[in-house]
């Protein structure tokens, strides 16, 4: 009982503080809105709210930004990374790929400059929504590929995105290193381009692509859907095969097979989710443990109550759903064959609001 009480009150501390960071992005989001008013100019997708729009499901946003390279600024690398997703059967199902954000000056593209930027980008655009923000930062004679993961994961410190480094390339005498971060998404601390026999945009974009594809599938997994967009012995069709097998990638694993995360991490980080989405749309959530397989969820708005049962097999298996009606306590009891794992408890609130 005294594990399950402190397991309760980490739950709770890291709802609190991720609703405290969503507080804290809405409240930076406002602020960037006055600032761009007369900075419009500089903005580099041009109009604020641009892709805000489109972003009308679960499906998290992938943007890639040209990148400067000894001065100049150039598409050709995010333009084959686009080309690439694209040929990923299903990629469409699960991302939302936008091209043709950047607004072009003079014939050369805007692009995200360095964290800051893609934080500002995540918090106009994408406000409390899944997106993987591609950017670039050249360093002398190394380049170094970056991602802003925004609502994508669920934090311990309840961070509402951060960025990580996806690879360094470089054109010297160092060896290629490739090593795996604290978690399951694959980092190359460093690519020497002159040990790959490809043309080096390939190079980038086959292991900035194969990143983005991880990123979509453990956000999926974590939901509970098996996705595997990755092929085994390649992470896409054609000329990105052996440029990332070459620096250093293992094959995919099959999907909910990698040690990094269990059904139990993929039940408490569904649920962490669902509870924020619910909160995100004004809803009040109260959590209630039952026992050590089973959790409730007690959604209220206005005149609106409904109760979620969920049990250790969710979301595989639907929740038990109770709501107040006129005529008094109803049991809505979901058929197993109609429910799928991308269905969310919003969903259901929506239907019976």
């Amino acid at each position: 009982m005294n594990h399950q009480d402190r397991l309760s009150q980490v739950a709770d501390e890291r709802r609190h503080a991720a609703r405290m960071a969503y507080l804290e992005e809405d409240h930076r989001r406002r602020l960037l809105l006055e600032r761009y008013k007369g900075q419009a100019a500089h903005y580099p997708l041009g109009t604020i709210g641009r892709l805000r729009s489109m972003t009308t499901d679960s499906r998290p946003a992938v943007l890639v930004s040209p990148l400067s390279l000894g001065g100049a600024t150039t598409g050709r690398v995010a333009g084959l990374i686009h080309d690439a997703l694209r040929q990923i059967p299903d990629f469409s199902r699960y991302a939302a790929l936008h091209t043709g954000a950047f607004v072009s000056d003079g014939g050369a593209s805007r692009l995200i400059e360095g964290s800051t930027g893609a934080a500002e980008i995540s918090a106009l655009e994408f406000p409390s929504h899944p997106a993987v923000l591609v950017y670039f930062e050249a360093d002398g004679d190394h380049l170094n590929a970056f991602a802003y993961l925004g609502s994508l994961f669920p934090t311990v410190d309840g961070l509402t995105g951060f960025p990580i480094r996806i690879a360094c390339f470089g054109w010297d005498n160092w060896a290629t290193v490739g090593q795996s971060g604290e978690g399951a998404l694959p980092i190359w601390q460093y690519v020497n381009m002159r040990e790959l026999d490809y043309p080096d945009e390939q190079i980038i974009a086959a292991i900035v692509g194969w990143f983005v594809l991880t990123c979509v599938e453990m956000y999926w997994q974590l939901r509970g859907t098996a996705v595997n967009l990755r092929h085994i012995g390649g992470p896409m069709p054609g000329w990105a095969d052996a440029p990332v097998q070459a620096a250093g990638a293992s094959p995919a694993r099959p999907p909910l097979e990698n040690p990094a995360y269990g059904t139990q991490d993929v039940f408490a980080c569904r649920v962490e989710m669902e509870v924020m989405e619910l909160e995100q749309r004004g809803f009040t959530v109260e959590t209630l443990e039952l026992d050590r397989d089973r959790v409730a969820l007690i959604v209220s708005a206005d005149d609106l109550g409904v109760s979620f049962v969920l049990d250790a097999g969710f979301p595989a298996t639907p929740p038990d759903v109770f709501y107040i009606e006129d005529t008094g306590p109803e049991h809505l009891e979901l058929d197993s064959s109609i429910w799928s794992p991308d269905r969310t408890l919003l969903d259901i609130v929506e239907v019976l609001g």
